[in-house]
């Protein structure tokens, strides 16, 4: 019977983990297709010498670029976590597999202050999309 509600707990932290997953591949592709439009506005003002407005983007460029590793970072910590996860729930379906040495629990706990500045960048984000 604790192998099932094992289980479940696990099952219900995948899905969540998967749900994380989707959603800042979402918020990658948004700041890709982002920052493509910005590199055709940066070429554009170069071209047409409008010195402020070429800067002003290029600063906008920078600032997509900085939110994007912040993402891509948390994707990459999502998907480790979905790696070690998996592994537990092998280990519970088969006893003789080696334990992970990393606990997911413990990774999504270190991860709770970047979900903070995550929220904070995403503000930042929006304010700079809107504005341009």
């Amino acid at each position: 019977m604790g192998e099932d509600k094992q289980l479940i707990a696990c099952a219900i932290e995948m899905n969540d983990l998967l749900i994380k997953h989707k959603k800042l591949e979402q918020q990658l592709s948004c700041i890709e297709a982002y920052m493509e439009n910005l590199s055709a506005r940066i070429f554009a003002t170069h071209l047409q010498e409008q010195e402020a407005l070429h800067m002003n983007y290029l600063h906008r460029k920078s600032a997509a670029s900085s939110i994007r590793r912040v993402y891509q970072t948390l994707r990459d910590n999502t998907s480790r976590q979905i790696q070690t996860l998996s592994h537990r729930i092998m280990c519970i379906l088969q006893p003789g597999i080696p334990t992970a040495v990393e606990d997911p629990i413990e990774v999504l706990t270190s991860l709770t202050d970047r979900d903070d500045l995550v929220q904070e960048l995403t503000q930042t984000f929006c304010t700079l999309k809107r504005s341009s």
